[in-house]
């Protein structure tokens, strides 16, 4: 993740130089997330670092490595947005305003926190094409420390800033060719670069194009103030998970079909891996009849942008093609892959990025940092935060992220909403879809499953699966319990608890139809 996490206000405001803290505006409770980093007159004065320490002078030259290592350093720290605390620098012996310009000031150990109406007295104006890691784009509503380009011909590269209140210091990727860059429009910006660099070799560097890649997992989790778990403001105690026990759909009599582990959909068509991982099989829509469509594979991933499998012995991951029944390999190992409405996403092995699949073999792009869980469907791709647990949503358009809701113990979507299981399984939510509000809408369940066909939820004592109304706010039961179930944008499998057989929900009460198994013969 972009490290956009919510923090607890670490430090407090300081008065130092003469200029008192009431001297920066403050955003109002209530104002828009994206916030201009505007600072009074009396503020713009600017205010010393004090003393010099380990023999760094502030204000003299600084290589393009340490500006970024600088520019890091607050991101590992998670530094919380503020336009009126201060942080603490012991290379320089004085603390740096909490915001955008005040980082900058600090990735290049000026010997004041400027504004960013008098940070280009400190630089000069270079091409856009011209940037280099440590140079910066600078508006009067926000400033932006480059970091490294990604893919120079497309306009993409990666950033850092201290973006606004709620969100600490963070690194993230925009594109100049978008009509916005961090919030703001991208065509206000003017390049910059500090007079006193050096060049040297940048401490960013080009991410790899095999996503997504591996990289050293975090040692400390990040220092994120918990966000309450959604409450129920009023749930009729009629609503839930807690029907009573029907029994599961009669297994197949298919003597010798293969057992079956894993059922997805993708694009309305349904997929199968057989429990031993030697195959997958595609049901053809007629009857019990299957077609063998792939070899060996560890995991099936479906979705709006179709059907993909890993690799069983190197973890990579391929998408298949049902027009030519073929498969193609786009990305190395990921721990696990995510779809919305119609892009893939992947996490890497060690949790350490999300990144988002180009369409383009082997091509991929970083859209956040340290991720604990990933979840995708028609409404969307949500992240957990892997310190406190906390979900956001992210905005493709603009290349953002907003702090949905706390923690849950999973959580999935239909084909307009965000669900989510409390942590103790004791309740289904609702995101309502404006900022961190949920509503209570069910009981206690084990599963979630969501799709087109809506919201599924098993009943964590029985194992009987239940469909949730949203307009009636209500429950109603459709089946016993299976070994696992998926849906698609008009139905709901299930497969049964042995694995010997798949049924499709005709979507009237409890009746199903056996659709069978792959058998070892088919081709």
């Amino acid at each position: 993740m972009s490290q956009i996490r919510t923090l607890a206000a670490l430090g407090v405001a300081l008065t130092l130089g003469g200029v008192v803290a009431a001297g920066i505006t403050v955003p109002q409770p209530g104002r828009a997330a994206s916030q201009p980093d505007t600072v009074t007159a009396a503020a713009a004065q600017s205010v010393s670092t004090g003393t010099l320490g380990r023999h760094v002078r502030p204000g003299g030259a600084v290589t393009r490595e340490q500006i970024i290592k600088r520019a890091q350093s607050w991101v590992k720290q998670e530094v919380p947005y503020s336009q009126t605390a201060w942080w603490p620098d012991k290379a320089t012996g004085g603390p740096y305003r909490q915001d955008c310009s005040g980082f900058v000031s600090m990735a290049w150990q000026l010997p004041t926190s400027d504004t960013t109406l008098t940070l280009p007295r400190r630089a000069h104006p270079i091409a856009v094409k011209d940037l280099k890691p440590g140079d910066i784009l600078n508006s009067s509503g926000h400033v932006i420390l480059f970091g490294a380009w990604t893919d120079q011909a497309k306009g993409t590269f990666t950033f850092y800033q201290a973006s606004r209140s709620g969100y600490p210091a963070n690194k993230s990727t925009g594109s100049i060719h978008a009509a916005r860059l961090a919030g703001h429009p991208t065509h206000r910006y003017t390049a910059l670069r500090y007079k006193n660099v050096t060049e040297s070799a940048p401490a960013a560097t080009k991410p790899s194009r095999q996503a997504p890649p591996a990289a050293t997992p975090s040692r400390k989790p990040p220092r994120t103030a918990p966000v309450p778990a959604p409450q129920d403001p009023k749930t009729p105690t009629t609503t839930g998970p807690t029907a009573k026990p029907t029994p599961a759909p009669a297994r197949g009599n298919r003597a010798r079909a293969l057992r079956l582990s894993t059922i997805v959909t993708a694009q309305n068509i349904l997929y199968a891996r057989s429990a031993d991982g030697s195959g997958v099989y595609q049901w053809t829509g007629r009857g019990t009849a299957w077609a063998k469509v792939g070899g060996p594979a560890r995991h099936l991933y479906g979705g709006g942008a179709g059907l993909f499998a890993t690799n069983p012995h190197t973890g990579n991951i391929y998408r298949y093609d049902p027009a030519h029944h073929t498969w193609t390999g786009i990305g190395g190992p990921g721990k696990s892959f995510v779809m919305d409405a119609t892009r893939l996403y992947g996490l890497s092995p060690d949790g350490s990025g999300i990144y988002q699949w180009t369409g383009k073999p082997g091509q991929w792009t970083k859209i956040w940092d340290h991720t604990r869980n990933v979840y995708g469907g028609p409404a969307g791709l949500f992240a957990t935060n892997p310190g406190n647990g906390n979900i956001y949503r992210y905005h493709s358009a603009t290349r953002s992220w907003s702090l949905t809701g706390g923690p849950g113990k999973t959580f999935a979507t239909d084909g307009r909403h965000l669900y989510g299981l409390s942590p103790d399984g004791s309740g289904v939510y609702q995101w309502t879809g404006r900022g961190t509000a949920w509503v209570k809408v069910g009981g206690p369940a084990r599963h979630l499953y969501g799709g087109g066909a809506g919201l599924f939820a098993t009943n964590p004592h029985t194992g009987n699966i239940y469909r949730y109304d949203p307009n009636a706010r209500g429950w109603s039961l459709t089946g016993g319990p299976g070994k696992t179930f998926a849906t698609d944008g008009k139905h709901l499998y299930g497969l049964s608890p042995d694995g010997s057989g798949v049924y499709r929900w005709t979507g009237s009460g409890t009746t199903w139809t056996g659709i069978g198994a792959p058998t070892p013969r088919q081709p």
